[in-house]
């Protein structure tokens, strides 16, 4: 905790300041209670990271928690993201708010042709960010006593697969920080620069449009069957000593998982937490849960060796995972 305090100071130089200003505009408009900061590179060969990772409080593990930021220390922490964003490295720099509020859903890989569209749907974001040249990022701000989380998840696969990106998952989910620069190999010209990230407008109300997406997100949710009798049922018959059997497009994308996290995050990575996330993604793919175990059994590096090298205990640690990334408390 102390590393990354060391790093918040108030701006400097005009740069500084310039960034500031994008960073608090955008703050303003999201009104986060907390933000996690991810620098995420674009090169495999460089680890990606989370400056918040080991330096919240102690957990009941023993270890340091991750630390979320407040909209505060998020400013002040702009001269060492921007040391990072500036450097050889080229960190690209995300946030990811969090509210008591709202929920923030996301609208990737808007291009210019479909902002009209949106429009005319009355599905205008209350926030856009170009995040790379011609190409923007819609926020949404969904109050939370509109919806659950299930619903506001719904809602978010279903206006990306219409609209935006349809390969997106996670209701959680990084976007670009206002004022950086994206530095992305394929977006630099030939002068060296780099294109900025920016916030075209934030702080819109809530479209008409998005209420009657909700309304068919909620109708997805209600056919789903309720989740406790749907993983008892199918996760009674998973066995650790049994053939997986997993289809080829999911053995490629929880391949693909792991191997991501790897060179974003380094050898060192939490793969415990990569194994609900990849729980939660396979699940969004409406994977039958007994599916996504068989994935998390095939696919997750050194599984047995982290549950005591016994079959029995990798049972009862996938059963756990899927359970919990299904919103099912168990015990």
């Amino acid at each position: 905790m102390k590393h990354i305090d060391s790093q918040i100071r108030h701006p400097v130089t005009s740069a500084e300041r310039s960034v500031v200003a994008a960073v608090t505009a955008q703050l303003a408009a999201l009104q986060p209670d907390q933000v996690r900061i991810t620098l995420m590179h674009s090169e495999r060969k460089e680890a990606s990271y989370n400056p918040g990772k080991g330096e919240g409080p102690q957990g009941l593990s023993g270890r340091p928690t991750e630390r979320f930021f407040s909209r505060e220390e998020v400013i002040g922490l702009v001269p060492f993201l921007l040391k990072e964003n500036g450097n050889r490295r080229g960190y690209n720099v995300f946030i990811t708010p969090f509210s008591e509020a709202v929920w923030y859903i996301l609208l990737d890989d808007i291009l210019p042709a479909k902002m009209a569209e949106l429009e005319g749907l009355r599905l205008t974001p209350q926030m856009l960010i170009e995040s790379s040249p011609q190409r923007f990022q819609g926020l949404f701000l969904l109050p939370k006593e509109l919806a659950t989380k299930d619903e506001a998840n719904a809602l978010f696969r279903l206006i990306n697969a219409r609209h935006g990106d349809p390969k997106i998952s996670g209701l959680t989910h990084p976007f670009r920080a206002a004022g950086f620069k994206n530095r992305k190999p394929k977006y630099q010209k030939p002068n060296g620069f780099y294109p900025f990230a920016g916030m075209i407008w934030g702080g819109k109300l809530l479209p008409e449009g998005l209420l009657p997406l909700l309304e068919e997100a909620k109708a997805l949710v209600r056919v789903i069957p309720p989740k406790e009798r749907r993983s008892s049922r199918v996760l009674k018959s998973i066995d650790a000593l049994a053939p997986i059997a997993v289809d080829t497009e999911t053995s490629k994308y929880a391949r693909e998982h792991y191997r991501r996290l790897g060179w974003r995050y380094g050898r060192d990575y939490d793969r415990f937490k990569a194994d609900f996330m990849l729980a939660e993604r396979l699940l969004a793919r409406r994977l039958p849960a007994d599916r996504v175990a068989a994935a998390l059994m095939g696919f997750s590096p050194d599984i047995l060796a982290r549950c005591g090298g016994k079959a029995a205990g990798v049972k009862r640690y996938v059963t756990k995972t899927v359970l919990r990334a299904e919103g099912v408390k168990n015990g």
